[in-house]
């Protein structure tokens, strides 16, 4: 707990070390979710050095991944889904799709994800090829827009940027394929 709470406060964004990759990601941690923990941590009356969710087996001081995967498919059944197609990798990638889709931003996601390349993180949200070539396209209209801003020095660099930025999203999602 002591990850996320400082005394009385849940903070706002946290990192974990993904299992995976053993790669340091950040987190955000909504009001909503801030609210929700601050009461948990009352109700159940945790310390600092207490998990957040503790494990009802007494060897183990946190809750499994699969304790957790069972929770989320209770849920998923309560409130009437189909607990096969929603889990807790399902949510994972949902978050990042939703990010996706708002932004167009393949690096923010690459980011939030803990990914190491982008085209992991193409293929992971399953980006088609017109979708990330829409977004490369997106990249050089921004340099366009700065050219009316800048100085032709500056505008040459510019566009030099937007260039290898549509570069690398075309590598990426060829590579992806």
């Amino acid at each position: 707990m002591c990850d996320i709470a400082h005394g009385a406060q849940i903070a706002s964004r946290a990192i974990v070390m993904q299992q995976k990759t053993k790669r340091p990601v950040q987190f955000e941690i909504t009001e909503q979710t801030r609210k929700s923990v601050r009461a948990w941590v009352e109700l159940a009356k945790l310390q600092p050095d207490n998990a957040l969710f503790p494990s009802r087996i007494h060897d183990s001081p946190r809750l499994s991944a699969r304790q957790y995967a069972r929770i989320v498919h209770r849920w998923v059944s309560g409130i009437g889904l189909d607990d096969t197609a929603y889990g807790t990798h399902t949510m994972r990638r949902t978050k990042a799709s939703l990010i996706h889709r708002r932004t167009k931003n393949l690096r923010a996601v690459q980011l939030l994800l803990g990914h190491a390349k982008l085209e992991s993180t193409v293929r992971y949200l399953g980006i088609e090829v017109d979708d990330a070539l829409e977004t490369a396209e997106q990249t050089e209209v921004w340099a366009e827009a700065a050219e009316g801003a800048c100085s032709t020095a500056q505008f040459g660099q510019e566009q030099k940027f937007a260039g290898q930025a549509t570069l690398t999203m075309k590598a990426a999602v060829l590579k992806s394929m």
